[in-house]
């Protein structure tokens, strides 16, 4: 437990709370002499918790189903891989008395920020990629925010999707901001008894169709509009008794494909996990099939999707990047290079308008990004 080019030895999750990780290691290995460093199956990296013992047990829960993903495979008779180790790190044992008052001091600060700063209202702006220093700033209604913007080109007309949150309630709903006025005004489209986000739409037949994070009912759902962009009308569940977020559905190759990250260990934490199904169906099918390399990736810095952005004939994954007890601090950027029933692979990619746009908000935290055309609209 724990990052093998950083931290070897002991105690599991301490080390990376008290030098304030962004994430936190885990490897599954085949043991030799040489302490956490035998010969590497999987490799893993999670949030990092504010707290050691609470890092230390979520740590635990989530490898080990990575863990148990390993021995099933085993027991089939699959082929096992080792991963390619680079320079191992140094071997740290149990704390010092200043370690330790170091911690306790940097725990009463994440305390008292948890109890006096209100968190997550992240809100929009809207770019046109000409004039990047001037954004149009979508405020929030009281107690409540905007989040997971997507834009949406039709009939040379631009729509904006989002998840309201309203605090409560405890929970969003999705909402279309109509961006023709000066003063964007917006509307309920659709709300439902659980909690709604990240509205992805995709249009397949003429018809629209869109997939939000459904993951407190643990489906995956499809909801098709019976008159774009203002009426919304529940279609069917594509996948059932799923714990997952963020889902995102498109053509490539010949096959419909649908990226969304998974919670496997039950711990309400999405951040680390990349999965991907495809179908031969079309994409309002359930019979969707597992790709043979999931999970695609397992770390809370490039997983967890963010937006999808399709250019000429490259298509690009947006992730969320996670920082030190700080959901969504960043995104990242990766083009998708290989995508097919047996490999998936990705590069990742710089973004010079993302760049800009970081400098016109003052370095904010950014944590979702919609792209089209010449526009841009992140939260």
């Amino acid at each position: 437990h724990g990052d093998y080019k950083k931290f070897r030895g002991s105690p599991a999750g301490f080390w990376e709370v008290l030098n304030q990780e962004k994430e936190t290691g885990f490897m599954i290995q085949t043991i030799n002499k040489d302490l956490d460093y035998g010969n590497i199956i999987l490799e893993g990296f999670v949030q990092t918790k504010s707290f050691f013992l609470l890092n230390q047990a979520e740590l635990y829960k989530k490898s080990n189903v990575y863990l148990k993903k390993i021995l099933l495979d085993f027991s089939k008779n699959k082929k096992i891989f080792f991963i390619k180790k680079i320079k191992k790190g140094k071997i740290y044992e149990t704390p010092k008395i200043y370690n330790q008052l170091k911690y306790i001091a940097q725990t009463i600060q994440v305390l008292v920020k948890k109890i006096f700063l209100n968190k997550y209202n992240f809100k929009l702006a809207l770019f046109k990629i000409s004039n990047i220093n001037s954004p149009l700033i979508i405020n929030n209604d009281k107690k409540k925010f905007l989040a997971d913007p997507f834009l949406i080109n039709h009939k040379n007309k631009y729509y904006c999707f989002a998840e309201e949150y309203d605090h409560i309630k405890k929970k969003g709903h999705i909402v279309y901001i109509n961006l023709d006025n000066q003063e964007p005004n917006k509307k309920i489209v659709l709300e439902e008894n659980f909690h709604l986000s990240f509205p992805y739409i995709f249009k397949f037949k003429n018809n629209f169709f869109m997939c939000p994070d459904s993951s407190d009912i643990s489906e995956i759902r499809l909801y098709k509009s019976t008159n774009f962009p203002l009426k919304w009308k529940f279609y069917k569940t594509i996948k059932k008794n799923i714990n997952s977020v963020d889902n995102i559905i498109f053509k490539k190759n010949n096959l419909w494909w649908l990226f969304t990250n998974i919670d496997r260990s039950n711990s309400q934490d999405f951040s680390h996990d990349l999965s991907i199904f495809f179908s031969k169906e079309g994409p309002l099918t359930n019979n969707w099939k597992s790709h043979p390399q999931n999970p695609i990736k397992i770390n809370s810095i490039e997983s967890r999707n963010a937006g999808l952005i399709f250019e000429k004939k490259k298509v690009i994954r947006v992730s969320q990047e996670q920082g030190f007890d700080n959901y969504g601090e960043n995104i990242n950027f990766h083009e998708i290079k290989i995508l097919n029933k047996k490999v998936y692979a990705e590069k990742k990619i710089k973004n010079k308008n993302y760049f800009r746009i970081k400098k016109t908000l003052n370095d904010s935290d950014i944590h979702h990004f919609s792209k089209i055309n010449n526009k841009i609209i992140v939260d």
